[in-house]
């Protein structure tokens, strides 16, 4: 019976675990700065502000929301800022599902970023639609203000594809769900499988017990050895092909390729 509420035990937390590396790989990542304001455009307190703000909106369209302002760059802006959001690891899902706003203070620049459903919601007539709501805060020096708008924007196009203030009769958006909608279901089917398990065990259990010597099985006397002796059977050889210089550099060198997910387009401001 021990045996039984072990192996069931096991199933159980082989189910938790695994359940737990999905659940906390879902939903946007905290511990990532959502707001990198190195043009130093807002203050500490709004800079935190805007981060939970983009966070919980995030939690509720599944897609990332960042905001990322410079002072200069080097190269194009498309390319650097989608260096930005794959430095910073924005998105999610395997997708990488998720919107930035690149701002560069220098040159004047501004750029979106659109990537997994991001780009398939946010296209470049959503994203102007976005940046000329958005463009007058900056152009008045109100950067909060024009961070906040395009949050709120971006939540409203992936919820409310075509309009991004209300829904006036367009087609509800529907956030993809995640392992943890089904938490509750996943964790109840698994203990009842556990259940099952181990009562199938219980009842298939044999109540013979084995004796613990060879001895015990033999009639007294029946049974006597007159001679013994060690036999040489066979030999097992194992051969492991030796990885040559070229096979392991090979192996160790990786290529990065841009996501086939990726859009977004920018201009000057």
């Amino acid at each position: 019976m021990k045996k039984n509420l072990a192996a069931a035990s096991a199933i159980v937390a082989l189910v938790l675990l695994l359940m737990t590396s999905v659940y906390g790989s879902s939903g946007p990542n905290a511990s990532i700065p959502h707001v990198v304001d190195r043009a130093n455009l807002l203050t500490t307190s709004e800079a935190e502000s805007l981060n939970s703000l983009f966070l919980s909106y995030a939690e509720e369209t599944q897609v990332d929301i960042s905001v990322v302002t410079v002072m200069s760059i080097t190269g194009t802006v498309r390319d650097y800022a989608n260096n930005m959001y794959d430095q910073y690891e924005y998105g999610i899902s395997e997708r990488r599902n998720g919107v930035m706003l690149f701002i560069n203070m220098g040159e004047r620049d501004w750029y979106i970023v659109t990537n997994g459903t991001g780009n398939e919601i946010i296209d470049d007539r959503a994203i102007d639609r976005i940046w000329n709501q958005c463009m007058p805060h900056l152009q008045n020096g109100d950067a909060y203000s024009c961070f906040k708008l395009f949050a709120e924007l971006c939540r409203n196009e992936i919820l409310y594809p075509g309009n991004n203030s209300q829904s006036n009769g367009y087609e509800h958006y529907e956030a993809p769900k995640t392992i943890r909608d089904y938490f509750w279901y996943i964790l109840i089917a698994s203990v009842g499988i556990a259940l099952i398990i181990t009562s199938v065990m219980r009842v298939s259990m044999n109540t013979a017990r084995e004796n613990r010597y060879a001895s015990d099985y033999i009639v007294k006397n029946s049974f006597k050895v007159t001679h013994s002796n060690d036999i040489y059977l066979y030999s097992t050889t194992s051969r492991v092909k030796r990885d040559s210089d070229d096979d392991r550099s090979s192996r160790s060198s990786s290529s990065s390729s841009s996501s086939s997910d990726r859009g977004g387009h920018g201009g000057k401001f």
